[in-house]
């Protein structure tokens, strides 16, 4: 691995450390994993109320899941490529 690998190794295990401090941390890490999951809730209700004959209120309700289930993947693929990341740094030092 060369110095320009590692460094971006590096710099992507910092960040994955910071989006899992935040989310587990700050105010605003977790009012945001609260509000996925809220986000997520709601629509599954929503969905089971709509009139399954309005295609435009389905996919309105599906894009607001979706949505939400993007945001969380999102974060948790910063968290992963972070340790995946620390797993390759700790490979090249044995």
């Amino acid at each position: 691995m060369d110095v320009n690998e590692e460094r971006e190794h590096m710099e992507t295990v910092a960040f994955g450390i910071e989006v899992e401090a935040f989310l587990e941390r700050h105010p605003i890490g977790r009012y945001l994993k609260r509000k996925i999951v809220e986000e997520e809730e709601a629509a599954k209700e929503r969905l089971t109320e709509v009139d399954p004959e309005d295609a435009k209120a389905v996919r309105a309700v599906q894009n607001d899941f979706h949505l939400a289930k993007r945001i969380d993947r999102w974060l948790a693929q910063a968290i992963a490529a972070g340790y995946q990341a620390e797993a390759q740094l700790r490979a090249t030092e044995v």
